[in-house]
C-alpha cells in the first residue's frame, strides 16, 4: 500500500468518523501536520476524495466535507439496496462456505462506521465482480458520515446484530432472509 493510499485511508475514516466537523475547511498543510507526512501524498489523497464527491475543493481555501441531504442520503441508501441484495444474490449461487464464514467473523469484529464499511465492502469483494463492488464502494463512501451523524444522535455504534443476521441467512441457505435483514440494516430509522 502506497502512502498516499495510506493517507486517503486515514483521512477518509476521520471524516467518516466524524473526527472533523463538516463546515471546518480542511488544508494539505495542517493535515501533513497531522498525518507526518509531506503535502504531496495528502494533495493525492484530497484530490481521490474530491473525485470520490466526499470533498469539495476550495482554491485557496481548502476542502470542505460533502454533507447529503436528507432525501440525497435516502435515494443513496435505496440504490444500496438494490446493489447489496444484487449482491446476495451472487454470493449465493458463488460463495464457498468458506468465504460465509470469513464474513461471518469480519460481522463478529465490527463496530461503529469502520466495522459498517468493512462488512459491506466484503460483500462486494466476495461476489468477485468488479463493478458491484465498485458499486458498494463509491454509495459507501458517499453515505458513510451522514450514517454516522444519524447514528450519533440515536446512540447506535453496532451493526454487529444485523450483519451476522444476514450471513447467518446465507449459511442457511436462505437468500430471501439474507435480503430481508440486510435492507433493515440498510434502511433502519
Amino acid at each position: 500500500m502506497t502512502l498516499s493510499e495510506k493517507v486517503y485511508l486515514k483521512i477518509r475514516e476521520d471524516v467518516n468518523t466524524l473526527v472533523f466537523s463538516g463546515n471546518e475547511f480542511l488544508n494539505e498543510k495542517a493535515l501533513a501536520e497531522r498525518y507526518g507526512v509531506s503535502k504531496a501524498p495528502v494533495r493525492a489523497a484530497l484530490h481521490r476524495l474530491c473525485m470520490e464527491n466526499i470533498l469539495i475543493s476550495y482554491p485557496r481555501k481548502g476542502y470542505l466535507i460533502v454533507t447529503l441531504t436528507d432525501a440525497q442520503f435516502q435515494q443513496a441508501q435505496q440504490l444500496r439496496v438494490l446493489n447489496e441484495c444484487y449482491a446476495l444474490k451472487l454470493l449465493s449461487s458463488k460463495a464457498t462456505r468458506e468465504n460465509l464464514l470469513e464474513l461471518r467473523e469480519l460481522a463478529a469484529q465490527g463496530e461503529g462506521a469502520k466495522g459498517n464499511m468493512d462488512f459491506h465492502l466484503a460483500l462486494g469483494r466476495l461476489t468477485d465482480n468488479r463493478f458491484v463492488e465498485d458499486v458498494i464502494r463509491n454509495l459507501l463512501c458517499a453515505v458513510t458520515r451522514t450514517l454516522s451523524i444519524h447514528l450519533f444522535d440515536k446512540n447506535i455504534t453496532s451493526f454487529r446484530a444485523a450483519h451476522l443476521a444476514v450471513v447467518d441467512a446465507l449459511l442457511a441457505g436462505n437468500l430471501a432472509d439474507a435480503k430481508q435483514y440486510l435492507t433493515e440494516d440498510i434502511l433502519q430509522p
